[in-house]
């Protein structure tokens, strides 16, 4: 977690152990995660969903991305996102929908989408809005069928609605 170091010295109990040799070189039988196993007292006991090692200490980028990972997985969600594709609908023909976790650049595209009476019609512009204090704000319509999410830029979190030609009006002279 953000903040935390790694032990460089220390016991096992203090979340350190180094060693040259590897378990099947030693003939380990059991290999405690979350416990001492010296004696079985202190094992783990549960469902291990996944387990990663590394020779190194992880970035808070790389920790990030491993729990967006998990979180998707095994929650069905992401832990951070920032894109969320609103659904077109029945008909509707979109590359993308729901949320998204973009990392640096990813355009997002979309063909058909449903008006107000539900017809699969063209996408010919797109509404975004930002996530300001939990609430969707700063709504913008746009022209186009693609839009381009670059981390960093911009709002931090958007919200994507493809939409179709807008109601209009027509007049008839005589």
């Amino acid at each position: 977690f953000e903040g935390t170091k790694a032990p460089t010295s220390g016991g096992a109990s203090q979340g350190y152990y180094s060693s040259t040799k590897t378990a099947l070189a030693t003939n380990v039988t059991r290999i405690a995660i979350g416990g001492s196993g010296v004696n079985g007292s202190q094992d783990f006991t549960g469902t291990l969903k996944t387990f990663r090692y590394y020779d190194r200490v992880l970035t808070t980028d790389e920790l990030v991305r491993n729990r967006n990972v998990d979180s998707a997985r095994y929650f069905g969600t992401l832990a951070t996102t920032n894109v969320f594709v609103v659904a077109g609908g029945e008909g509707a023909v979109q590359t993308e929908q729901g949320a998204y976790k973009v990392e640096g650049e990813w355009t997002f595209t979309a063909s058909k989408t449903l008006d107000n009476d539900g017809n699969v019609v063209d996408v010919v512009r797109y509404s975004t809005e930002e996530l300001v204090d939990g609430a969707w704000t700063n709504k913008r319509c746009h022209n186009g069928n693609t839009y381009t999410y670059t981390e960093g830029t911009g709002p931090a979190t958007v919200r994507l609605k493809w939409l179709p030609e807008p109601l209009g009006l027509m007049l008839f002279v005589r």
